[in-house]
């Protein structure tokens, strides 16, 4: 509540002027923002596999996610900057809970922009993997003030994307609720936002051979400079690893579309490949037993992944005395 008289009778002025967000925000006090989940339905649904004794306190949360629904700008603002400052299973919790609105193989709309982002989505794949919830709160606990900013501000468009109306649950390919969050599947995409389409001319072999590129440019890079610091590694398996992850569904999809050809009878062998039902059969198993590599190799890489962070530089002695003189 505002304390000063002086300052309720101001807010209540310029709300006539401004609107009701601006004067209430100004005054020091935040209007109902009731677009969003409420924060009940953001706990999860066990609080000890993401490493507390008790749910956390979401209010904060649910009054952003509603103040960005409703594009409220000085709420959100005040909003934001409170959130930040609470504990990092909050802003772990209020990301995550929006991926538990859209099934697995659906496409992340509208993207996600910033690095910090991009990470906390892999390590919310390899979460669901491990069924070890706890590791998220530990992963935006390590990141700097920026960085949570950015997971935030990607977190907020994703949830304004999503909208706030309950729909009919859509099944899902994962199956269990890893992240105790499942719940909140009752929520859906509004029907007049909706992801944006892939261009059906759109070569292929283009993005396949851009990534081949990416990853010998990587390569060249380590063999040229390594890497000084643990974070570096860290930050590179973050990255890697989803893409291994994703290896497993890039083979999957091919193989599906060389079998869908086959079905449909599109298919034909040069002299030297033999009849088309043998070497469709020698595909299959090759394709098939390569996606169970890459799963194999993601699921290693996750593991290396979650180990290295915990690892950090150690300062020579010189170093440390150097740093304590400054």
């Amino acid at each position: 509540m505002t304390k000063s008289h002086g300052r309720k009778s101001r807010a209540r002025k310029t709300s006539r002027t401004r609107g009701a967000a601006y004067a209430a925000a100004n005054a020091g006090t935040l209007h109902q923002h009731d677009g969003g989940p409420s924060a009940e339905y953001l706990q999860p649904a066990d609080p000890s596999r993401w490493g507390v004794d008790a749910a956390p306190d979401m209010r904060t949360a649910s009054a952003l996610i509603g103040a960005r629904i409703e594009q409220c700008a000085p709420c959100q603002g005040s909003l934001t900057t409170k959130l930040l400052d609470e504990e990092p299973i909050v802003l772990a919790v209020t990301a995550a809970a929006v991926y538990a609105l859209h099934s697995d193989d659906e496409s992340t709309p509208g993207g996600l922009t910033s690095k910090a982002a991009q990470a906390f989505a892999i390590l919310v794949q390899q979460t669901r993997e491990q069924a070890e919830p706890e590791l998220l709160p530990w992963g935006v606990s390590l990141m700097s003030r920026a960085d949570r900013a950015a997971l935030l501000e990607d977190t907020l468009d994703l949830w304004a994307h999503y909208g706030s109306q309950p729909l009919e649950r859509r099944s899902r390919s994962r199956g269990a609720d890893l992240l105790g969050l499942d719940h909140l599947g009752t929520y859906g995409v509004p029907t007049n936002m909706t992801p944006k389409e892939t261009p059906m001319n759109e070569r292929l072999e283009d993005h396949a051979e851009s990534a081949a590129r990416s990853l010998v440019a990587l390569v060249n890079a380590l063999h040229r400079q390594g890497l000084q610091y643990p974070a570096e590694a860290y930050h590179i398996y973050s990255f890697v690893t989803g893409a291994a992850a994703e290896m497993r569904n890039v083979l999957d999809l091919i193989e599906g579309s060389i079998r869908e050809m086959n079905a449909k009878d599109r298919l034909r062998v040069d002299r030297r490949g033999g009849a088309v039902e043998d070497v469709v059969r020698r595909f299959t198993e090759s394709s098939s037993a390569a996606q169970e590599l890459a799963t194999g190799l993601a699921d290693q890489m996750g593991k290396a992944y979650s180990a290295v962070g915990h690892l950090a530089y150690k300062e020579a002695p010189g170093e440390q005395e150097a740093a304590a003189g400054n």
